[in-house]
């Protein structure tokens, strides 16, 4: 059994390897641009009136390790760079990368980037009284709008419009602003007739030992560093301890409570099974299961902490954890919150409770049809001792696993309860985040969940092995 032990425990390494692999890919194509998140953050902003300063942009591109390849190695067209971040990304990154995974013409994408900064800096050199006269103000918003696109699909109409006003303004326009002018319209014709060459598609498997994006984002990893959340600046690890506490405290609560009554109930339910009382457990049972947690929810936030329906109902704490001050001592944090805590652990065990009271029930009457069960009781042993000596013990082994592993999936599962019970948690955090793209904490939580969902597998198999004589007599 313990060389089991150990070569679970040292599958831990590999598994959390892929996991953090898949956890890093999935953070390196979620949307947005990460240097402008950061920009954004320290108050530096790119709006349709000012230009960002390039240097910054390479700078932040470099403290984060955008300017390295993706991975150990890679297999891509002989065009594509080893990184997007090598193209020319000021100030419109996220619109270059779009358009050269659509036209992987590096040069024609520069040349149509540089013309319109041209064109831009044309205007912006004229003088003021001038530059507010008509086309600069039209020419000047359509060059802004087709730079601020989202999309190749989104820049071709807004190019469209820009074509558009050749007729109307060309007249009007200087010889130089109108060569800027052509020289636009001319790039973009060459950049969506271009063909990239038959030797610049084919594939080239390129090698980058330790100097790429993921061992360093791994490394940090192992040491816990996250990152720090786009939102205010924390560090994310920090925001998480934060609002684990608060989850890990009702969801304790559930845990303790679902086994409080779920455990008699169901040895009460198989053992007479026959009875009303018992059919009218299993009816609950099944009814509360087969509820939505969110209902669930929303119906114990409407009936018990509100006077809509009755005021004689209205017996909880209001949703969230009460007035809590940052600066209160965790004791005092926890005498104010318990309250409020109540009611969300309630039906938290109530909705997990009627799954394991089923599950229970249904492996001890399983256990009860056989041979033993009947020659147990013909020895003259009552049927109470039978049952919690031997049914229960044995109809309890195949859920040991899924009773470790619940926990963690509450955790996972903590997003509904804790919006409708507006409670700051770790899984209210992961809906902000998301809402708010703050990609660092959003898959810092996955990799989390994911490392604790599998140790607590591995703790369930262990427990599975020492509580199974028929395993332990095996190995």
């Amino acid at each position: 059994m313990l060389f089991q032990i150990i070569k679970k425990i040292l599958l831990v390494f590999p598994v959390i390897f892929l996991l953090a692999i898949l956890v890093f890919f999935l953070s390196d194509i979620a949307p947005g641009d990460k240097v402008e998140d950061y920009l954004d953050l320290n108050g530096v902003t790119i709006r349709a009136d000012e230009q960002l300063q390039k240097q910054d942009y390479i700078d932040v591109a470099k403290s984060l390790d955008l300017d390295l390849p993706c991975f150990y190695f890679s297999i891509t067209p002989r065009i594509y760079p080893d990184t997007l971040y090598k193209l020319n990304l000021y100030p419109t990154g996220k619109l270059r990368k779009t358009l050269f995974k659509r036209y992987p013409a590096i040069g024609k994408i520069d040349s149509l980037f540089i013309n319109m900064e041209s064109l831009l800096g044309s205007i912006a050199s004229l003088d003021d009284s001038l530059i507010r006269r008509e086309p600069y103000p039209a020419l000047k918003t359509a060059i802004l709008t087709l730079r601020n696109s989202d999309s190749p699909e989104e820049f071709k109409q807004n190019f469209d419009e820009l074509r558009s006003l050749r007729k109307s303004i060309k007249a009007d326009l200087p010889v130089k602003t109108s060569e800027l002018y052509e020289r636009i319209i001319s790039s973009y014709s060459l950049l969506v007739s271009s063909k990239s060459s038959l030797a610049g598609l084919l594939p080239k498997m390129s090698f980058y030992g330790t100097e790429n994006r993921f061992h360093k984002w791994f490394g940090k990893v192992l040491r816990l560093d996250f990152g720090i959340s786009i939102v205010d600046g924390q560090k994310v690890f920090s925001k998480i301890l934060k609002s684990l506490k608060w989850t890990l405290l009702y969801i304790l609560i559930a845990y303790i409570l679902t086994f409080a009554v779920a455990i008699p109930l169901g040895i009460y339910t198989a053992a007479n099974a026959k009875k009303n009382l018992s059919k009218f457990f299993n009816i609950v049972f099944i009814a509360f299961h087969s509820m939505p947690l969110f209902w669930l929810a929303t119906l114990a936030v409407l009936l018990f902490t509100t006077s809509e329906i009755s005021s004689a109902l209205n017996i909880f704490p209001s949703i969230g954890i009460g007035n809590i001050d940052s600066d209160m001592s965790l004791s005092r944090q926890l005498s104010i919150a318990a309250p409020h805590l109540i009611l969300p652990s309630l039906v938290v065990a109530i909705h997990s409770g009627a799954y394991l009271g089923t599950l229970i029930r249904r492996n001890m009457l399983d256990e009860m049809r056989k041979k033993y069960f009947l020659a147990l009781l013909s020895r003259g042993i009552s049927k109470r001792k039978v049952i919690m000596k031997h049914i229960f013990p044995n109809s309890i082994l195949p859920l040991i696993t899924l009773l470790v592993v619940s926990l963690p999936a509450s955790l996972a599962g903590s997003v509904i309860t804790e919006v409708i019970f507006n409670i700051p948690g770790m899984g209210r955090l992961l809906y902000d985040s998301i809402l708010h793209y703050d990609w660092n904490i959003v898959f810092a939580i996955v990799l989390l969940i994911g490392f604790a969902t599998y140790m607590a597998y591995i703790l369930g198999d262990i427990l599975y092995r020492y509580f199974n004589p028929k395993i332990r007599v095996g190995q």
